[in-house]
C-alpha cells in the first residue's frame, strides 16, 4: 500500500497484509466507482478473497516515488 496522500493504493504483487472496507454495490454503483477509480487507465479491478467472500478491489498500475504504509493500515500512517 502506498500514501498518495489524499488517499491509499495498492499495487500488484505486494508481500504485506492490507486492511480495507467491503461494500455491496449494484452495477451502477459499480460503474460510477470505476470512473471515480479511472478503470482501466490508472488502475485494474481485480477479484480477491476476503473474509466476507469474493470482492472487487482496484489495484493500481505502478506508484512510484510515493512513501509505503508498512503498517498495510493507511487511517494509522
Amino acid at each position: 500500500m502506498y500514501d498518495l496522500g489524499d488517499y491509499p493504493a495498492v499495487i500488484r504483487d505486494g508481500v504485506t497484509a492490507i486492511s480495507g472496507e467491503v461494500y455491496a454495490v449494484n452495477a451502477r454503483v459499480l460503474a460510477a466507482l470505476d470512473r471515480l477509480e479511472e478503470y482501466p487507465r490508472v488502475y485494474d479491478r481485480v477479484m480477491i478473497e476476503t473474509p466476507y467472500g469474493r470482492s472487487w478491489m482496484y489495484v493500481m498500475h505502478g506508484a512510484p516515488g510515493y512513501p509505503l504504509v508498512y503498517s498495510g493500515q493507511w487511517q494509522q500512517r
